[in-house]
């Protein structure tokens, strides 16, 4: 499976590509919301996007599902936060809690290949 990560913090981003690749997925980080938008507008589109939501710059992971909603409305898209009052502000999408384990990550491509996970948004 191709993933895209987005995360701010390189380091988490590192660790979460490592563990996808260890699952069998090819991964692309980027790490801003604008980016991850360039990559899928100039890229083939990945399988799966897994985007932090808090992130400098004035564009949260809540914006990009918003845009790969609008722009991609069969593209698979989960959100992961740290922290625990962290709503999705109306937008209908998986949230997984940080820190994520390799076996939760399996869980989630696991649901996504059978094709019972989270499509579009959710």
């Amino acid at each position: 499976m191709n993933v895209l990560v987005v995360d701010d913090d390189q380091a988490v981003a590192d660790v979460l590509a490592g563990m996808l690749e260890d699952l069998g997925c090819e991964v692309e980080t980027r790490f801003s919301v604008r980016d991850a938008l360039q990559y899928m507008d100039s890229s083939p589109l990945p399988e799966l996007v897994l985007s932090d939501i808090r992130m400098p710059g004035g564009q949260t992971g809540i914006d990009l599902a918003r845009v790969v909603k609008e722009r991609y409305p069969g593209l698979r898209l989960v959100l992961m936060t740290g922290y625990a009052d962290q709503g999705l502000d109306g937008v209908d999408c998986t949230l997984l809690p940080k820190p994520i384990g390799q076996s939760v990550l399996a869980d989630l491509l696991q649901t996504i290949q059978a094709g019972a996970g989270p499509a579009g948004s959710s």
